[in-house]
């Protein structure tokens, strides 16, 4: 054992000593009991070693505490001197004394609760009752929120001496504030694929860009509300404190609506967007990388830029312009405006760009690209169909080989066609656009002619029927003659305003003359050029031309220095 444990275990035995010596040293102590029909007894037990007897005194305050009268004195004073532990008569049977319950009502300063303490009845005093409680209260002007069942318990469990709540006040319920509701999305587009009808999924609308359009709600201010009063104990009423109105953050082009103060709208059409927790609409999109399936395709109603490339198989589509730092694939590019494409595009033959302003692009290859401007390729045009209501120009090294190439006005390369004879089709002098619409109008009124001519036939046959039977014409019958009745009216009508339409387009472009094609350099075999409706074949290469033009004269093309 070490010296630390040995001290540790003499304090624990001197502490032990302690104990020992305080039980054996204890005070006197007695007991008063009132027996009924006896008297009242004291019983006092003596002291242990050196502790202090039992005080006369003492006893003879509590028995005048405690109301007993008539004590014989002389047996008290033996029974506190003797001590010997044993019941004394030292008064008789005491008188009963009748007390009611007494209920105080306890007020909380802020009014908001009442408690009640009770003190028990004596003898045949009144007890304790609910209505007694109540009663109570209502002389202490409480009256309202009181507590039925806290007031039965108490009764029940006859609680006394110590507080009780018995009724609590409302408290008031502050107004709530007013809000902003945001008329689009303010957090990062969740980027899940849309899961199709037949169970497949769309990768490439991911609907990520939020546009507006001038005018167009882009956020309500939400009014406070008034709140709910309360009321303390007392019934008096506590006035709610209003919430607090909410206030637009207003950024860049979006406005408060004239007609409606609660409302901001957009001043232009663009993506409504929260820069700085303001809200605001910007006129341009910008995609800092590739369009892919990390972005979706992308719809905006004003100008896109592209940072990267547009991957196969997506769409960028502008109210405005379109500009794409990277390259085009087999992808489709709509715009409202004019197109950029630095990169040029590879369109896979279906790759496709549609303005309808101008293009310009680094090369166009295996791609349809259509423009109501004009075209100014860098480099090249390849295998390509490209359109163009203006001018066609081809930079750079100045190369127009296959496809079909078609300007209102002119065509400018260096290098027309290729060593290998491919087929290459240039066209100008008719607009590119009336023409398509020319050829497509043309063959819904072959169509529309043969429907009609089948409708009116259907109706020839039905009518011959009806005269033939009269009031025996079948109602099913009559129902199908006047359906084919109403829709040779509709498809007549139809069909003359096709025609009348067909007819200004012909006109249009047979009046369109003036086109040309300019050639920097040579002109290769399987070269076909159209201007109006003259035809020129190059079955021969013709070289060493210095920006020679190719132009219809009196009907047939010639090419002029």
């Amino acid at each position: 054992m070490t010296d630390e444990n040995h001290d540790d275990t003499l304090d624990d035995l001197a502490e032990l000593d302690e104990i020992v010596k305080g039980a054996e040293n204890a005070d006197g102590y007695y007991e008063i009991e009132e027996i009924p029909e006896k008297g009242v007894f004291l019983c006092v037990y003596p002291p242990k070693g050196d502790g202090f007897p039992v005080s006369l005194t003492k006893v003879e305050k509590e028995l005048e505490l405690l109301g007993v009268v008539e004590v014989d004195v002389v047996k008290l004073s033996e029974a506190v001197a003797k001590k010997e532990g044993e019941k004394v008569l030292i008064a008789p049977p005491q008188e009963s004394k009748d007390q009611d319950a007494v209920v105080e009502v306890e007020i909380s300063d802020n009014k908001m609760k009442a408690s009640v303490v009770v003190t028990g009845a004596e003898g045949n005093g009144q007890p304790v009752t609910e209505d007694l409680i109540k009663e109570a209260l209502k002389e202490a002007g409480v009256v309202f929120g009181i507590g039925e069942k806290a007031i039965n318990d108490l009764v029940a469990n006859e609680t006394y001496g110590e507080p009780v709540q018995v009724a609590a006040g409302v408290e008031p319920e502050k107004g709530k504030d007013g809000r902003i509701e945001y008329q689009f999305r303010t957090e990062q587009v969740d980027l899940k694929p849309t899961e199709l009808e037949d169970g497949s999924v769309d990768f490439y609308n991911l609907d990520m860009v939020e546009n507006v359009i001038e005018g167009q709600v882009v956020a309500i201010k939400v009014p406070p509300l008034e709140g709910v009063a309360g009321k303390d104990v007392l019934g008096n009423e506590i006035e709610a404190e209003p919430g607090k109105a909410a206030e637009f953050s207003i950024g860049k082009n979006v406005k408060v609506s004239e007609e409606d103060e609660s409302l901001l709208v957009a001043a232009l059409s663009g993506q409504a967007c929260l820069v700085d927790k303001k809200i605001n609409v910007v006129e341009v999109y910008t995609v800092k990388s590739d369009v892919d399936y990390s972005t979706g395709n992308v719809t905006f109603v004003g100008s896109v830029v592209v940072k990267g490339n547009v991957r196969s198989g997506f769409v960028v589509k502008a109210g405005e312009n379109v500009e794409i730092n990277g390259m085009v694939e087999n992808a489709k590019i709509e715009a409202g405006g004019n197109v950029i494409v630095r990169g040029g595009i590879f369109g896979q033959e279906t790759g496709e760009i549609d303005a309808e302003g101008d293009i310009k692009i680094k090369f166009i290859e295996n791609a349809i690209v259509r423009s109501k401007g004009s075209i100014m390729v860098g480099k090249a045009i390849m295998h390509s169909r490209v359109v163009a209501e203006n001018e066609i120009i081809v930079g750079g090294k100045g190369v127009l080989v296959g496809g079909e190439t078609s300007a209102g006005k002119k065509v400018k390369v260096k290098i027309l066609g290729s060593r290998s004879a491919v087929a290459t089709d240039i066209e100008v002098g008719v607009n590119p656009t009336l023409k398509e619409e020319y050829f497509a109008l043309r063959e819904t009124v072959q169509n529309s002619a043969k429907n009609h001519e089948k409708i009116t036939k259907g109706v020839k046959t039905l009518s011959d029927l009806r005269s033939a039977l009269k009031e025996n014409f079948p109602a099913d019958k009559q129902e199908m003659l006047d359906k084919l009745t109403e829709a040779d009216k509709q498809l007549r009508s139809t069909l003359e305003a096709s025609k009348a339409r067909l007819d200004e387009l012909e006109q249009r472009i047979d009046a369109m003359r003036g086109g040309t094609v300019a050639i920097g350099e040579k002109i290769f075999p399987g070269v076909k050029v159209t201007i109006g409706k003259s035809v020129r074949r190059f079955d021969q290469e013709v070289k060493d031309l210095r920006n020679n033009v190719l132009k219809e004269k009196q009907g047939e093309i010639i090419l002029t220095s």
